[in-house]
């Protein structure tokens, strides 16, 4: 750990940021209203706390600061602050012992293995190992304990610098037993790969979004850039946060004197989070497309592109079309406005915004810009006014319309295909047939025709 000394430290940011912004915490101070209401100064003597702190006597100074704080919770009766800030400490050290009781048993268990192993007892046999819990699963569990507001009313300057290095020298110490937990599991059990996750529980339970998670809450030896980016990949890919693993990749990139773009690291995060956490790769889209300088519209515009994209595969309709949206707000002039305008549609429909569709489609329709996707702009028209029965005149028009000018597209084999199923139900495979063969002739390479001979074929299995 890093020595801390009254008068040279800076105040340490963790509970500094954790006491002042932030949704998690809010340190406030009311001024007094009057002369008679004005805060009381309470005397106490930090001197031996910060004595401790710069001659590394870590587990005394947490002692000593045991002490100051019950003093100072007496004298300031009534001021909540210390009430919650007592409650936090509590879980924390419960949180800890727990996480370090879990890595110490299933360290033990994997000792007794390995001596059996070398005594040739239980050779077909191990002890089974005890579970421990995910660490994402403790972060969750505990989070909005850690959310809850820290009010503090008359605290004067030396009380509060005296609370923010207590507190944040209390879960430096947590965090670093539960660490060595992990080292001594991993140092067992090479295949162990929690240990990264586990340590983070607690600075992450205490960090502000959006603020990047102070590395002097870690011990030295896991500040080393390919540490550090094992507990970016372990923000990412465990704890679903990427702006914290991020942070912890810029300070490794920082320490080996790399060159760092956080839309670089974006992008790629992106792309590690694909296929098992879709829902992160969307929150990296955003956050690189912050990252981009607003000039640089077609980066912003390919960014956008790769995000709606992400939130159509993830099924994410109503995102997408927020992002369709603001690509059409980025390139109203641009030769693709046509295509945007047609994903923003898309999305509509594949969310099943019906009155959307119908509120904007006449004037997209009109839109001479949209001339290439008219047929498919007129398709999902007539496709949403099916859900409304009431517009039965207005879905028969828009039916005609695309039967006769776009005779043959493939959607008005789709519309076929609707009609063809709808007779069938009615009990008229007459006509279900001819619309069927017909289909078959004039669009035998499309979905639809493929549908329409699968339905040919059931159909006279059954008469058969």
């Amino acid at each position: 750990m890093e020595a801390y000394t009254k008068k040279h430290a800076v105040p340490c940011k963790l509970l500094t940021v954790l006491l002042s912004i932030s949704t998690l915490s809010v340190y406030s101070y009311s001024a007094p209203t009057n002369g008679n209401d004005a805060p009381h100064s309470k005397s106490f003597d930090p001197n031996a706390f910060y004595s401790c702190l710069e001659n590394h006597h870590y587990t005394q100074a947490a002692s000593v600061g045991d002490s100051i704080f019950q003093q100072m919770e007496q004298a300031y009766d009534g001021v909540e602050a210390f009430s919650v800030i007592r409650r936090k400490l509590t879980v924390a050290a419960s949180l800890a012992q727990q996480m370090e009781d879990s890595l110490e048993k299933q360290r033990h268990a994997q000792i007794r293995n390995a001596l059996d192993l070398f005594n040739h007892k239980n050779k077909r046999r191990k002890t089974s190992l005890p579970s421990v819990p995910p660490a994402k699963a403790l972060y969750e569990q505990h989070y909005t304990l850690f959310s809850e507001p820290v009010t503090v009313g008359p605290l004067d300057t030396e009380a509060q610098d005296f609370l923010k290095q207590y507190y944040d020298l209390k879960l430096m110490l947590n965090t670093n037993a539960i660490a060595n937990a992990g080292r001594s599991l991993a140092i067992i059990d090479p295949g162990f790969a929690g240990m990264h996750n586990y340590l983070l529980v607690l600075p992450l339970l205490h960090a502000v979004e959006n603020t990047p998670l102070p590395v002097r809450m870690l011990p030295e030896w896991i500040r080393q850039p390919q540490q550090l980016e094992r507990l970016s990949d372990s923000c990412l890919l465990h704890f679903d946060l990427p702006f914290q693993a991020m942070t912890f990749s810029k300070q490794s990139a920082l320490i080996t004197g790399k060159a760092f773009s956080e839309l670089t690291f974006y992008r790629l995060a992106a792309e590690k989070c694909l296929r098992k956490r879709p829902r992160t790769t969307v929150e990296c889209l955003h956050r690189a497309i912050d990252a981009v300088q607003a000039e640089d519209v077609n980066q912003v515009m390919t960014l956008r592109l790769e995000l709606m994209q992400k939130c159509l595969d993830i099924g994410n309709h109503a995102l997408a079309a927020m992002q369709a949206r603001k690509l059409l707000e980025t390139a109203q002039n641009d030769e693709k406005y046509s295509e945007f305008m047609w994903l923003y549609i898309y999305s509509l429909a594949q969310d099943k915004n019906i009155d959307r569709i119908l509120s904007d489609i006449d004037s997209v329709i009109a839109d001479t810009r949209c001339e290439t996707y008219k047929a498919q702009l007129l398709y999902t028209k007539w496709w949403a006014l099916r859900h409304k029965p009431e517009e039965s005149a207005r879905t028969a028009a828009v039916e005609h319309k695309i039967l006769h000018q776009y005779a043959d597209h493939p959607l008005a084999a789709q519309i076929m295909l609707y009609h063809a199923e709808n007779f069938l139900s009615k009990h008229d495979p007459d006509a279900a047939y001819q619309l069927l063969t017909d289909i078959l002739s004039r669009f035998p390479s499309t979905n639809a025709a493929a549908k329409a001979e699968r339905i040919l074929t059931e159909t006279k299995n059954k008469t058969n």
